[in-house]
């Protein structure tokens, strides 16, 4: 299974921040959070991102899940501009 916080409630700290309280739980099934479309699936297709989902776009300095993000998307982009000009150039 991935890791989710499922916390009770949000709360506000001293200084005013916000954080999830509460005991940490499972939300959903491994296959659940890394489902791809039908057509893309295979472990290629999967970029599993070691976070709760609070955390799983707060990236920090020298992150690891950062660049394995900025990979995937760089590689979404390519094919994605090659989809287009294959099918500009069909029509």
């Amino acid at each position: 299974m991935m890791r989710s916080s499922a916390y009770t409630e949000p709360e506000q700290d001293e200084r005013g921040r916000w954080q999830m309280n509460g005991t940490p739980a499972f939300l959903v099934t491994r296959v659940s959070a890394t489902h791809c479309r039908p057509w893309e699936d295979g472990p290629e297709h999967i970029c599993a991102v070691d976070r709760t989902h609070s955390e799983m776009v707060k990236f920090g300095p020298h992150d690891e899940e950062y660049e394995k993000a900025v990979i995937r998307i760089r590689g979404l982009s390519r094919r994605a501009v090659a989809s287009h000009a294959t099918r500009t150039e069909s029509t």
